[in-house]
This record gives C-alpha cells, sequence and structure tokens, in this order.
C-alpha cells in the first residue's frame, strides 16, 4: 500500500471517466434514436403527401380524359350538324330555283 498510497483515487478516477462514456454513449444513443424516429415520422408524412398527390393526378387525369372524349364527340355532333344544315341549304336553294323557273 505504501509503494502506491494513490492507487485507490486513481481507481476512483477510471471508474469516473468510464461512467462518463458510459453516460455519453447512452446519450448518443438515445440522440440517434431520436433522429432516426424524426426521419420515420417525416418519411410517413411525405408518403402521405405522395400518396394524396397521386390520387389528385389521378383524378385529373380522369376528368381530362372525360373531358377529351365530351369534346371529340361535341366536334362531332357539330360536323353533323354542318353537314345537315348544308344539306337543307342545298335543297331549300334547289326548291327556290325550281319554283322561280
Amino acid at each position: 500500500m505504501l509503494a502506491a498510497p494513490f492507487n485507490f483515487f486513481n481507481f476512483s478516477v477510471r471508474l469516473n471517466i468510464e461512467e462518463q462514456i458510459d453516460i455519453a454513449n447512452r446519450s448518443y444513443i438515445r440522440f440517434y434514436k431520436k433522429k432516426i424516429n424524426d426521419l420515420l415520422t417525416d418519411q410517413e408524412a411525405i408518403k402521405a403527401e405522395l400518396e394524396t398527390s397521386s390520387n389528385m393526378i389521378d383524378e385529373f387525369k380522369i376528368g381530362s380524359e372525360r373531358a377529351e372524349r365530351k369534346i371529340k364527340q361535341l366536334e362531332i355532333q357539330d360536323a353533323m350538324f354542318q353537314e345537315e344544315k348544308k344539306s337543307i341549304i342545298k335543297a331549300n336553294s334547289n326548291k327556290l330555283m325550281r319554283v322561280s323557273n
């Protein structure tokens, strides 16, 4: 004991340093667990936004397709009415020519 009178204090200092390292390691673990949980929460929020946006885009596509079909249908109807109008005008002009002759 006389050869190393301060060994007891040295052992205590080592324990305190190891305890500080353990505490630091635990706080790092808590920090990174929190960081991981935050990242997972952010990822879930982004997935929810992406799903909502995807649904909205799908609805816009469906609406756009309906509008295009309706436009084509109306264009066909317009062409038919124009043809019918031309034939009626031609028929009436022929009748008018016959009546006037």
